[in-house]
């Protein structure tokens, strides 16, 4: 980031204090605080610089108005530390924020300090939608590096139509509501490197729609996440029927832990991955949304999302959470993921209901339908329900190929089509233990079934059950004998296998 000439300024006064929780006690008096913002002002006025704080507590009644061109530097994290007063003078409840930006400012940055937002004294604005702790708000280049951020009432880090910019190196702690939340227009924004613990409310980092405006061009890589309130991590949430789709979304390396809904959630967005994503604890209720990862359309299509690699684990022990959840999609890849003990499926693939049956340009009959969706190289183990789930109506040219599928509660791969879907392929993945079928299709047309392994550990009556199908080639399977595929009200099935 580019910023003018640089300048030292220390704020001095100093006045000692038993309570401070700077490390030397220092407390900044009230002319400190009124000097700090004048040469706020001042610095970007003069071409920008460095604004640099002593280690000192700061105990402020309004917020900090960060300007073009500033850097605001404290002296290091739990040195320098910006505290809101919690009752004004009046006797009111401080609603303020802590931090906040002039708006339309450019080229802002803070650095090495931390923020207080003593929420335990204004318990009354924990989750106000109104009551941040930093307010980064129509700014077009920022970073927000190496600070720590604890109690905020509400979201601890707010971007709101703000671009260009990093939230990075940083510790946010016991946030009331979402640890990072950005809103409306979000566009070429990284958070990276940033430990999340614990939220009362909301999301752990959360990229929200709002009012007809998405976001685009977002990179979430290398943080950590534990015990969120709602997601861990959430990009979207529902867009409207017709408006524009979140973009260009890359979901990397993040560790979430916990996580009382979604450990990570996908909603209405296009042209995204989810990668490398260690996910240990999600749907702690096992309520809609509170999958491992959930990825869905709502009220339009998306498209061109890819979950590959990531450890998708289940810690707790209530709910009925699937790892991998997807719906309202088209060409969406699932590929190399390694799941294990979900109380729900493995992967859930669904053509599901949209509320109070809603009727949308791309749902016109009010059911998020998907097509396109490969299921490829992925471990599924010891789920409660079955390994791979697919729920269609009519949906088109699916893919489920090269998994690994062992010990689930139900079937090793079930496909239950609402209406008949077309052009399934199910190819050479290695089926072992699962309670009832390994392979049981129901409603389907042209689909083959082909080079799968199949070890009958558990002495099922069939391996493959075929209910209401048509069309279809089931050959090369080794082990699998004719004996072992119970056929019901099907028609063209083609059986060809090796002797």
């Amino acid at each position: 980031m580019v910023i003018g000439a640089v300048l030292a300024l220390f704020i001095g006064g100093r006045e000692s204090s038993p309570t401070s929780t700077a490390v030397n006690d220092c407390m900044a008096s009230k002319e400190d605080i009124e000097e700090l913002q004048e040469e706020i002002n001042t610095a970007s006025n003069t071409g920008g610089g460095i604004v640099s704080l002593e280690p000192c507590q700061y105990v402020i009644s309004e917020p900090i108005l960060l300007k073009s061109d500033v850097h605001l530097k404290g002296a290091g994290i739990d040195q320098t530390t910006i505290m809101l007063k919690p009752v004004l003078d009046n006797g009111k409840k401080n609603d303020h924020k802590i931090i906040e930006t002039e708006s339309g400012a450019k080229n802002i940055t803070i650095s090495e300090l931390t923020v207080d937002g003593n929420k335990e004294e204004r318990k009354s604005l924990i989750n106000d939608p109104h009551a941040h702790s930093i307010d980064i708000v129509h700014v077009d280049g920022f970073l927000i590096d190496q600070i720590k951020i604890i109690r905020s009432a509400s979201a601890s880090i707010m971007l709101y139509n703000s671009r260009n910019g990093s939230v990075q190196n940083s510790k946010i702690e016991d946030s009331g509501s979402n640890g990072i939340l950005a809103m409306q227009e979000t566009k070429n924004v990284a958070i990276s490197n940033n430990v999340i613990e614990h939220t009362d409310h909301q999301n752990g980092i959360f990229i929200s729609y709002q009012r007809g405006h998405s976001s685009s061009d977002i990179v979430i890589e290398n943080n950590k996440v534990n015990d969120a309130a709602d997601f861990g991590i959430e990009v979207g949430h529902i867009v409207p029927d017709g408006q524009e789709q979140h973009r260009n979304i890359q979901v990397t390396n993040n560790e979430i832990h916990r996580a009382t809904n979604a450990g990570i959630a996908f909603r209405t967005v296009s042209d995204g991955v989810i990668k490398n994503n260690v996910i240990r604890g999600y749907g702690r209720n096992g309520t809609y949304g509170g999958d491992g990862i959930f990825v869905e359309g709502g009220f339009n299509t998306s498209e061109n999302v890819e979950v590959l690699d990531n450890e998708v684990i289940q810690t707790f022990q209530s709910g009925d959470a699937n790892a991998i959840y997807v719906t309202g999609m088209d060409r969406t890849l699932i590929e190399g993921n390694a799941v294990e003990d979900s109380r729900g499926n493995g992967v859930f693939v669904q053509a599901s209901v949209l509320p109070d049956q809603i009727i949308t340009t791309d749902f016109t009959e009010g059911k998020r339908a998907f097509h396109r969706v490969e299921v490829k190289n992925n471990s599924f183990k010891n789920n409660l329900k079955n390994g791979i789930h697919f729920q269609g109506d009519s949906s088109n040219e699916n893919v489920i190929e090269q998994n690994t599928i062992t010990g689930n509660g139900e079937h090793g791969i079930q496909i239950a089509n609402l209406n008949v879907g077309n052009g399934f392929l199910i190819e050479g993945n290695e089926i072992s233990g699962n309670k009832q079928t390994g392979i049981s299709v129901y409603k389907q047309a042209d689909f083959q079934i082909a080079a799968n392994t199949f070890h009958n550990d558990n002495k099922q009556e069939y391996q493959v059950s075929i209910v209401e199908a048509s069309q279809s080639l089931i050959e090369n399977n080794p082990s699998l004998k004719e004996e072992d595929i119970y056929l019901e009200n099907t028609q063209l099935i083609t059986i060809n296998q090796e002797p």
